[in-house]
């Protein structure tokens, strides 16, 4: 669900970009340019706040149709996790790949 609400975020504020994937990061280097960079996956140890979450879906925690409220019904049902997520970190002079 967290995935699925930075999507609709993305597409609600202008200027606002998806979640870019580790994948999308990496490829954008170009080839031997990614020299001192390193990258990995871990869990993230805050808890989403759903509250929150439900606060930008229905501003006045009024009923709202819509993708806005299926993903709204969506975090009432199942919670909002945000799971693990990936890091990049530049430190020049070294590479490694986790």
């Amino acid at each position: 669900n967290y995935k699925d609400l930075q999507s609709w975020l993305a597409r609600l504020v202008p200027g606002r970009s998806p979640l870019l994937s580790l994948t999308s990061f990496r490829d954008g280097f170009a080839p031997g340019a990614d020299d001192g960079w390193s990258f990995g996956l871990a869990a993230n140890e805050y808890p989403a706040s759903v509250d929150g979450a439900l606060a930008v879906l229905e501003p006045d925690f009024g009923d709202v149709e819509g993708e806005a409220g299926r993903l709204a019904d969506r975090i009432r049902a199942h919670g909002l996790s945000y799971g693990r997520y990936w890091w990049a970190r530049y430190a020049p002079g070294e590479s490694r790949r986790i």
